[in-house]
């Protein structure tokens, strides 16, 4: 009675990590190629100082908060804020990325 518990128990378990997986992924969801955003992200390192808060835009207005975290690791140290009172920004705008670097702010 005891191992019928154990793997009813286990196959509870595996169907419910399942079950969260598809949930976090979506059915709609497609995968990224994390290594060739990173790259176009880094690319402009030479651009932008070494450390330091930098600002972050996206067309439209809305980020794309995965999109985001992917920019903010490929360049690290730097700090990315959506605020928009920094000297640089990057700007994405679906799929191209750029520098900007802005002109009187204190």
């Amino acid at each position: 009675m005891r191992a019928l518990a154990i793997v009813i128990f286990a196959a509870v378990s595996c169907f419910s990590a399942v079950n969260m997986l598809i949930s976090v992924i979506g059915p709609e969801s497609n995968f990224t190629d994390i290594s060739a955003v990173e790259s176009g992200y880094s690319s402009l390192r030479s651009y932008l100082p070494e450390k330091g808060v930098i600002g972050y835009e996206q067309a439209g207005g809305k980020i794309d908060t995965r999109e985001y975290y992917i920019a903010q690791y490929a360049l690290c140290p730097l700090v990315l804020d959506v605020n928009e009172c920094h000297n640089y920004a990057i700007k994405s705008d679906r799929g191209e990325i750029s520098v900007i670097k802005y002109t009187g702010v204190k």
